[in-house]
C-alpha cells in the first residue's frame, strides 16, 4: 500500500499558511517533520497531525 506524501503547497493549505512559511519554518527547525525525496520535500499526514497535536498541547 502506497503512502500519500504531501507537497509544500498541500501542507501550507492544511495549516493555513503560505508555502514560503513552510520553508522558513524548516530552516528554523520548526514545523512538521519532512521527508526528502530526491531534492523534493514531502510530508506524511501522520507527521503533520502529530506536530499539530504537539503544538496544541504546549500552548
Amino acid at each position: 500500500m502506497a503512502v500519500a506524501l504531501l507537497t509544500p503547497a498541500d501542507v501550507g493549505e492544511q495549516l493555513g499558511v503560505p508555502v514560503k512559511t513552510i520553508y522558513r519554518w524548516r530552516t528554523r527547525g520548526y514545523g512538521p517533520r519532512a521527508i526528502l525525496v530526491g531534492k523534493h520535500l514531502r510530508w506524511r499526514q501522520d507527521d503533520i497531525d502529530s506536530w499539530i497535536d504537539g503544538v496544541r498541547e504546549s500552548a
